[in-house]
């Protein structure tokens, strides 16, 4: 079972030997204007896969692969079009990362 966060923004650090993955519990299809701020704390650059549930089932998809440089943030702009029920993010390696939700 995946961790549960209560809150469009959060925090989770991930083990090198079990990644595992937070859920902003905030559903997407609300609002038109979407963007994620991605950002970490490792030395290295970290990539970040984002996924969706686009209906709310349980099934989840890859939407995005970031790759984020160390000391930055990466934003992305959502397309006005895009919905989904839930977003869930993974590092591919051990670091504490943050995923900012912005819903305008």
């Amino acid at each position: 079972m995946l961790p549960q966060i209560s809150g469009p923004n959060f925090s989770r650090s991930n083990s090198i030997d079990r990644l595992e993955s937070a859920k902003a519990t905030a559903n997407q299809t609300a609002c038109d204007r979407k963007k994620i701020s991605l950002s970490h704390t490792s030395a290295d650059p970290v990539r970040i896969r984002v996924e969706v549930d686009l209906t709310g089932n349980g099934q989840w998809v890859t939407y995005r692969s970031f790759e984020v440089a160390a000391g930055q943030t990466t934003t992305h702009v959502f397309p006005v079009s895009y919905q989904a029920y839930w977003l869930r993010t993974l590092a591919d390696t051990a670091t504490t990362a943050t995923a900012q939700l912005t819903y305008d």
